[in-house]
């Protein structure tokens, strides 16, 4: 997706039409909450009965508001940003902004690329001797290492789908499968779940998955924005100085839309 497109969708508001979009669930289409679907979920969420009339009424009055149960209309958007669902593959951003896009299968290369590249959005300059330097340290009487792109901070974040039963029940699962396989997290890597609604925390309690969140280090710690805008708190002093004293390029890995540089944590990516 080009920098236009991005900007244009950033200044405009998106509504999924056609075929498709009318089997959208609850939680799906309230990422745009423009529809019957979407504006039952603010219902379904507890919020004032009139709110949820008057979003409805506003909807309605600019032509913007889909029933399912009724015949959809002809409308005629500004512009249409078509997506063929066979072409979707996982990604990641960064390393600096949350605009490029990085496909997961070329991260491994990207990662390299950008410890050769000169220092700018997509470059670190560091030297070729310096990128497999390993830097042991003392964590609170135990021994630590880290090098260039170890993880020092992890957090699934409030930001955009933290909302979404679909993704927040697979971080559960895939927690519950890492210890299973007797897998853990390294305990110098600071992490944290801030869901984004209390429904959330509620239905990983019920379903016991945040039990296994737990044990990989996953607490609730808030809800609603936190470490994505620097409210994490600080690494701990043994990994902060071990970083700073050899320059070492740490990384944060998060769920959030919001990784600009030095954003989350001034030690990290």
């Amino acid at each position: 997706m080009s920098r236009y497109d991005i900007k244009s969708i950033l200044d405009s508001s998106a509504l999924p039409f056609g075929d498709t979009a009318k089997h959208l669930k609850e939680t799906e289409a309230a990422a745009s909450a423009r529809d019957h679907t979407g504006v039952l979920s603010y219902d379904i969420g507890g919020d004032a009965h009139s709110a949820v009339s008057m979003i409805e009424a506003y909807l309605r009055a600019n032509k913007m508001f889909v029933d399912k149960h009724e015949p959809e209309t002809e409308r005629v958007f500004s512009s249409y940003l078509e997506l063929d669902l066979s072409e979707v593959e996982p990604c990641v951003s960064g390393p600096k902004r949350p605009r490029d896009r990085v496909p997961l299968k070329e991260m491994k290369s990207d990662w390299h690329a950008c410890l050769d590249n000169e220092v700018g959005f997509k470059g670190y300059a560091v030297p070729k001797e310096q990128q497999g330097k390993v830097v042991k340290f003392d964590f609170h009487g135990r021994p630590a290492e880290i090098k260039h792109g170890s993880v020092v901070l992890a957090a699934i974040c409030s930001s955009t789908n933290t909302s979404n039963p679909s993704v927040m029940i697979g971080a559960g699962l895939v927690a519950k499968k890492a210890c299973e396989l007797g897998l853990e997290v390294k305990p110098w890597v600071k992490t944290s779940l801030t869901p984004g609604s209390v429904v959330a925390t509620e239905y990983l309690k019920h379903s016991g998955l945040q039990d296994y969140l737990n044990q990989q280090g996953f607490h609730v710690a808030a809800h609603g924005c936190a470490t994505c805008v620097g409210n994490s708190g600080d690494l701990d002093g043994s990994i902060s100085v071990a970083i700073t004293e050899n320059d070492i390029v740490a990384a944060t890995v998060l769920s959030a839309n919001r990784n600009f540089e030095g954003r989350v944590n001034p030690h990290s990516g």
